[in-house]
């Protein structure tokens, strides 16, 4: 995410960071920018929690959600009606895709609404989710959408339908407290302002600690709906859709054993390989030793010392000062222990500083006053 937020600011917000920046400049822009993000964030939490009517939605969560959450729910009631449901044990139910019925490329629906998929080299593999229902009504799913997102999963509302309509009767939605407290407008409006009462933070960060496992099944399941024998669990290559098993050559293992191994364990390298890599480090040019700029790498140590020499007064920059004093000192003497003067040597530029002339070139002064 920061990694986005930093793309975001570079490229496509209204106040970019621009190459020539340095990073004081940068970082206010994208301060500026961040909190540019939170007063639209505040907006539209403000508007979800004051104008709570979305004529988009039907569900009984549209009033209490926020409008993405709301959007995620919308999505998964409306791909319900693609999957089928059977009964395997008293509280267990096996739900598996099918898709519409109309055509074989039904298959695609499940990942995208697109035929090209079916001329990918990606396979697709039917996949058998079980639902289970706890004695107090919860209902958990082997797919984990609720313990990872907060949100009942495609899988549940099916089963609440499915038992619905075997109870004569219409599955009408699960309500807002069949899900994450995290996406209901009001947390987000009230859990972390500070004008918020105490009581109600409290009261919110209880919610959050203490989240609902899923989601409660509304109605009960009753003997009229049939036992049906539990699917088998088959291996992958049988439960291929866009691909034959006689496509398929695993002589009898798994395709991926020992894969971590081939690419860990040097031994499991072919010769070809390691030849290839050895002649790529003999022929490669090392850099031997590495020249390091004074100006590049203590930039920041010399401006966080002039900032805190400003900070003390005039005591702060008297004592820097001499400290770079000695150190233009030190640095002078260990310049005439490196290299003897050569009285012979002759330099067609002199140096601006402060030492003695040692050159033999004679010296051209000032003319304008001779």
């Amino acid at each position: 995410m920061a990694n986005q937020g930093t793309n975001f600011g570079l490229k496509r917000h209204s106040a970019p960071m621009q190459p020539t920046m340095n990073m004081d400049t940068s970082s206010k822009t994208l301060n500026i920018q961040a909190s540019l993000k939170s007063k639209e964030t505040e907006e539209i939490v403000f508007n979800d929690y004051h104008y709570k009517e979305k004529t988009w939605s039907k569900w009984p969560t549209a009033p209490y959600t926020t409008t993405v959450a709301e959007g995620i729910i919308v999505s998964i009631m409306e791909h319900c009606h693609l999957y089928l449901c059977k009964r395997v044990e008293t509280n267990s139910f096996q739900v598996t895709f099918q898709g519409n019925g109309e055509s074989t490329s039904d298959v695609c629906t499940e990942i995208i609404d697109s035929t090209d998929i079916m001329s990918a080299p990606i396979p697709l593999f039917s996949r058998v989710h079980t639902v289970c229902v706890d004695k107090f009504g919860v209902m958990f799913c082997d797919c984990c959408a609720f313990e990872s997102t907060g949100f009942f999963c495609v899988h549940m509302v099916h089963v609440a339908e499915y038992v619905a309509s075997a109870n004569g009767e219409t599955f009408k939605g699960f309500t807002h407290r069949d899900i994450a407290v995290r996406w209901t407008s009001s947390y987000m409006q009230l859990a972390f302002k500070y004008t918020t009462p105490k009581t109600i933070q409290s009261f919110y960060d209880t919610l959050s600690s203490n989240n609902i496992k899923g989601p409660m099944l509304q109605h009960q399941i009753f003997n009229n709906i049939p036992l049906e024998c539990c699917s088998d669990s088959l291996p992958a290559e049988m439960r291929l859709k866009n691909y034959s098993i006689d496509d398929i050559d695993i002589d009898g293992s798994e395709p991926f054993d020992g894969f971590e191994t081939r690419f860990v364990e040097p031994s499991g390298c072919s010769q070809n390989l390691e030849k290839l890599f050895s002649n790529a480090i003999e022929d490669s040019v090392l850099i031997t030793e590495s020249k390091t700029d004074a100006r590049s790498a203590l930039k920041a140590s010399v401006d966080d010392a002039y900032r805190m020499a400003d900070d003390i007064g005039v005591e702060g920059v008297k004592k820097l000062e001499e400290i770079l004093n000695e150190f233009k000192t030190w640095c002078n003497r260990k310049r005439a222990e490196k290299e003897t003067p050569d009285s012979t040597l002759k330099r067609k530029f002199i140096p601006m500083t402060s030492d003695n002339y040692i050159s033999n070139v004679k010296r051209v002064f000032n003319t304008h006053h001779m």
